[in-house]
C-alpha cells in the first residue's frame, strides 16, 4: 500500500483499481468495507501529494483553481 500511495500521489491513474485488488487479496472484510478503506487510502495519498506540490513544486494557480472549480461543479452535476 505504501508503494501504491506513492504511485497514486504522483500519477493517480488507475490506482483505485490496483489498490482495491491488493486490499481484496489481503483482507477478509466485505467488498464494501474494503472499497471504503481503499477510498480513504487513496484520498490520503492524493491529499498528501497535493500538499507536497503546493510547498515543493511550481503550481500554475489559475489553472489549478479552474480545474478544481470544474471538478466541484461536475461533481454536483
Amino acid at each position: 500500500m505504501f508503494v501504491l500511495g506513492i504511485y497514486g500521489g504522483y500519477f493517480g491513474a488507475g490506482v483505485g483499481i490496483i489498490a482495491l485488488a491488493v486490499l481484496v487479496l489481503e483482507r477478509t472484510e466485505a467488498l464494501a468495507i474494503t472499497n471504503a478503506v481503499k477510498n480513504v487510502a487513496t484520498g490520503v495519498a492524493n491529499g498528501t501529494a497535493a500538499i507536497a506540490y503546493v510547498f515543493f513544486a511550481p503550481v500554475d494557480w489559475p489553472a489549478a483553481i479552474a480545474l478544481g472549480a470544474g471538478a466541484v461543479i461536475g461533481g454536483f452535476l
